[in-house]
């Protein structure tokens, strides 16, 4: 069975992202969770699936998306890890910086 596991911050993530949508719709904000669920089972499966990002300075994240929001993992690793969730508007370079702080 392939599996995954969240680094220390995407749990926050999911809790930002699902009482943000929970506002307007718990229906919604259910939905959305079950997808990122969805999602990191996919692609425990199939890692290389996500895309690379040239202008971050960590090559081997990778990326997928899922709404509006982006996926940041790590393939090489196994279990794969979920490094964050986030909007795709947001500054992932600034957010990785941070957080690898």
């Amino acid at each position: 069975m392939n599996r995954f596991v969240f680094s220390s911050y995407v749990e926050a993530d999911l809790r930002d992202i699902r009482d943000h949508i929970s506002k307007d719709s718990p229906e919604s904000s259910h939905r959305m969770m079950v997808r990122f669920v969805t999602a990191f089972r996919m692609l425990a499966r199939r890692p290389e699936l996500g895309h690379e990002r040239e202008d971050l300075l960590e090559p081997s994240i990778r990326f997928w998306p899922v709404g509006f929001y982006m996926i940041l993992y790590v393939p090489a690793r196994r279990p794969i890890e979920i490094l964050a969730v986030v909007h795709g508007a947001r500054d992932v370079p600034a957010i990785l910086n941070r957080r690898s702080q």
